[in-house]
Order: structure tokens, then C-alpha cells, then sequence
């Protein structure tokens, strides 16, 4: 019961956040200003096999939810192939990719690599499989895709 309602006060978090950044978004278009940046910032270790359905589904529910929401990749410091693979979908799912320097942090060197001020964090360390695939992000997302 308990880790029930701490993944529904997570979600809460994330749809509140969410909501919050589409009315600053709405606002900004009326006001002919740019398009309110928002990163979206995910961070990966060792996930060779599951990593590219996990971020090509996220490439696209960026693209459904906010054209012009970065997305920055970390690579915790993965021991299989997950880094090659993550150079490889660079260019396809257009996401910065950073490296962070040994015994350097994973959110700190992601958080360097972000150009807005609003964030939005996933860690995925750890999800493999449909875990991974059917992560709580995408509800989120599913929430504010365009219809």
C-alpha cells in the first residue's frame, strides 16, 4: 500500500509540474514570446538491450507533447554496450548525449548540459524491460500528447 501511494504522489508531482508548464507555454504563445523551454533529462546505466525502445518511445512523446522540449541523455557509467548505442540514436531521436567524468555525477553533469530553466528529470537506472518501456514518464506524457 505504501509504495502504492508514493508512485501516485510521484505522479501527482509530475502531472501538476506538467500542467504548470503548459499554461506558462500557453501564455508565452499569446504573448508572442519563444516557446517556454523545458528539458526533459534521463538518465541511463547499463540497459543495452531495452535503451533504444525506451528512448525512441520518449523522442516520441516529446515530439507529440512539445516540439520544442530538449532532451538530454546521462550515461551513468554503463559497463555494456548501452554507450554505443546512445552515440548511434543521437542524431535519430535528436537528444544531447553527455558522458559525465568518472566519479562525477550523473544529475549534475546532465543538469550542466540543459539550456532551460525548467527541468523535468527521469531516472531509469535500474528499469529493465517493460519496466523500462512502460515507465511512469510516458503516462505523464499521455496526459498532454496532442490528439
Amino acid at each position: 500500500m505504501g509504495k502504492l501511494l508514493l508512485v501516485l504522489v510521484i505522479l501527482l508531482i509530475f502531472y501538476v509540474f506538467l500542467r504548470l508548464l503548459e499554461r506558462l507555454n500557453r501564455r508565452r504563445k499569446t504573448s508572442g514570446e519563444d516557446v517556454f523551454p523545458v528539458t526533459l533529462l534521463l538518465v541511463v546505466k547499463d540497459q543495452e538491450e531495452w535503451v533504444e525502445g525506451f528512448l525512441r518511445k520518449a523522442a516520441d512523446c516529446r515530439k507529440r507533447w512539445q516540439p520544442a522540449m530538449e532532451m538530454v541523455v546521462v550515461d551513468d557509467h554503463s559497463q555494456d554496450g548501452t554507450v554505443d548505442i546512445l552515440q548511434r540514436l543521437r542524431e535519430i531521436c535528436s537528444f544531447e548525449l553527455v558522458l559525465p567524468s568518472e566519479g562525477g555525477g550523473s544529475f549534475e553533469a546532465g543538469l550542466a548540459g540543459c539550456r532551460s530553466a525548467a527541468v523535468l528529470c527521469f531516472d531509469a537506472r535500474g528499469l529493465k524491460g517493460n519496466e523500462l518501456l512502460r515507465a511512469p514518464l510516458f503516462n505523464i506524457f499521455a496526459l498532454f500528447s496532442r490528439r
